[in-house]
């Protein structure tokens, strides 16, 4: 979806991006104004990745257990507690 977003033309705002996802339907971003920003401060840009590194992480491990689970023979059952 980002490389969508950043890769759409901006030249007659706003400007809409749209990807089907498998998980969610369908996801549409809004693209309504581009900034242009001369020196971003190093310890926002230092956020800002360690940010995009745990989505992503959070996105592949979802993904991973999502393929794990589609390839398990797993049936999952009701549980009732017995009592005593």
């Amino acid at each position: 979806m980002a490389r969508l977003i950043f890769a759409a033309d901006t030249g007659k705002l706003p400007q809409y991006v749209a990807v089907a996802d498998a998980q969610r339907g369908y996801l549409l971003a809004r693209i309504d104004a581009v900034k242009e920003v001369d020196l971003i401060d190093p310890q926002k840009l230092a956020g800002y990745a360690q940010q995009i590194r745990q989505m992503t992480g959070e996105a592949l491990l979802q993904a991973y257990m999502e393929e794990l689970k589609s390839d398990a023979k797993i049936e999952m059952k009701d549980f009732v507690a017995a009592e005593k």
